[in-house]
């Protein structure tokens, strides 16, 4: 690959990851307009539109999603309790991680399936808050379970879902809540499921032919990150540095 297009993947990874954040912010401040268009009823028709030759794990994933961009207008206009509203968000949260632990138990990533138990019995250290129109996410050691976390996911995909530089995608699907911390470290969560509902249900859309120009575009801009996907030896030491920034979280949570 030549200099220039390498340069022009680059480029295009950043301006992915700004949009996406763009996108998802507009929908975090517009929980009853946006978020219903854009999170909630896009999402329902494209499941509808595809459920006959989804997988199980991409229709349980992105209605999970939807569930939960669902609940934030419903607490707002007081249809459903913010009591509630804060411990179904959580669990649909370790649903989510526990998805994908049951997943790298039935490929026999070992490793990965215990990593993510520590993952999931960790989000016990932390809490949500409602503040009117959105959540946050807080606790001690917050920022190294979010890098920990983040890592353990990308290894996920780049074990799971290593086709069509799906890596790459996914890298800049994973790194666009980390901007959310410029703004507020507790955004990260409602931003992270926001962006994930965005781009899960793009990707499941070119995937099956309902946007063959955009998966022509993206299997080129795919060849960023796929390298490194491939490499055993590197994933082994992302595994490894992801499970000491859970253990910093840990630690900062009890001992500091």
């Amino acid at each position: 690959m030549i200099r220039s297009e390498k340069v022009t993947y680059f480029y295009s990874f950043i301006i992915f990851i700004l949009l996406l954040f763009v996108t998802t912010g507009i929908t975090v401040l517009y929980p009853t307009t946006f978020n219903v268009l854009i999170n909630i009823l896009l999402p329902i028709m494209v499941l509808i539109k595809l459920r006959a030759v989804l997988e199980p794990f991409a229709i349980v994933k992105v209605a999970t999603l939807i569930v939960g961009r669902t609940l934030i207008p419903l607490t707002i206009v007081g249809a459903f309790p913010i009591e509630w509203f804060l411990v179904v968000t959580i669990y649909l949260f370790r649903i989510n991680i526990l998805e994908i632990i049951l997943m790298d138990v039935s490929k026999k990533y070992v490793k990965n399936a215990v990593l993510g138990l520590v993952v999931l019995a960790s989000t016990w250290l932390f809490y949500i808050e409602w503040q009117g129109f959105y959540y946050t996410y807080t606790g001690s050691g917050l920022l190294w379970f979010i890098v920990g976390y983040t890592v353990w996911i990308w290894l996920f995909v780049a074990n799971h879902l290593n086709k069509q530089s799906l890596p790459t995608y996914y890298a800049g699907v994973l790194l666009c809540p980390m901007l959310a911390l410029l703004i507020n470290p507790g955004l990260w969560l409602i931003f992270r499921a926001t962006s994930l509902t965005q781009a899960a249900t793009l990707h499941i859309s070119w995937e099956n032919n309902l946007l063959p120009s955009i998966k022509t575009k993206y299997i080129r801009f795919g060849h960023l990150i796929n390298n490194v996907a491939s490499n055993s030896a590197l994933k082994s030491w992302l595994l490894y540095f992801s499970a000491a920034c859970i253990a910093m979280a840990v630690i900062i949570h009890w001992f500091w």
